[in-house]
């Protein structure tokens, strides 16, 4: 009944195949997603040439123009695709950019307690 050789998740994996098996499941996992958008894309770009488009209210534009930058241009004006443009830039560069950077240093302070943790030896609280 002992546990040698297993890792946290109950499979006989090393840490590296462990990462290959997330980093496939990953990519899976894109290649859905990027259906689902080319579709939902197709769609979003038809609905501002329907005859029904210029009837909607201020709302509902915002929330077209927001799932949409692509027809921004032709939606609302040259002005206001720029504005959306620069605003998705710097939204998606800081989840792009910052927040890998942020989760790494987090995971650099737990590694670092963890560690120390296994410095301390065997039966050790951990506690100093």
């Amino acid at each position: 009944m002992s546990d040698q050789g297993r890792s946290d998740s109950g499979r006989n994996e090393t840490p590296l195949e462990r990462a290959d098996r997330n980093f496939t499941e990953l990519l899976q996992e894109l290649r859905v997603t990027q259906t689902g958008v080319q579709i939902l894309f197709a769609f979003l770009l038809t609905l501002a040439f329907t005859p029904r488009f210029p009837s909607l209210d201020t709302m509902q534009r915002a929330t077209y123009v927001t799932t949409l930058l692509v027809v921004v241009d032709v939606a609302a004006s040259r002005t206001g695709a720029i504005a959306a443009a620069a605003g998705t830039l710097l939204v998606c560069g800081g989840l792009w950019g910052l927040l890998p950077r942020a989760v790494a240093r987090a995971g650099e302070r737990s590694g670092e307690v963890r560690s120390a943790d296994a410095e301390g030896g065997k039966g050790s609280s951990g506690l100093t």
